[in-house]
């Protein structure tokens, strides 16, 4: 049981929220922090679920086994970044 709970422990903490944006979007992301440590770096780019993201706004930068990171171009991705400031 302890095993169970210390992989279940590893698992939930490697897990990220999916930033698409939209309110009633709970979608985990399964990419390591230390992955997600490099996206940080960029302003204007999101971790999103596989499946949420919006070609015609967004481009796609780099994807992975169930996630995407996108790149907000403009005002949206300017309006984001400094969301992300507060």
């Amino acid at each position: 049981m302890e095993q169970n709970e210390v992989a279940f422990r590893a698992l939930r903490d490697d897990a990220l929220w999916c930033e698409c944006g939209r309110l009633s979007c709970r979608t985990r992301v399964p990419v390591p922090r230390s992955e997600y440590a490099w996206l940080r770096d960029f302003a204007g780019r999101y971790l999103l679920a596989a499946g949420h993201e919006r070609p015609h706004q967004e481009r796609i930068v780099d994807r992975g086994r169930g996630w995407v990171v996108v790149e907000s171009p403009g005002p949206l991705g300017a309006a984001r970044s400094a969301a992300d400031l507060v």
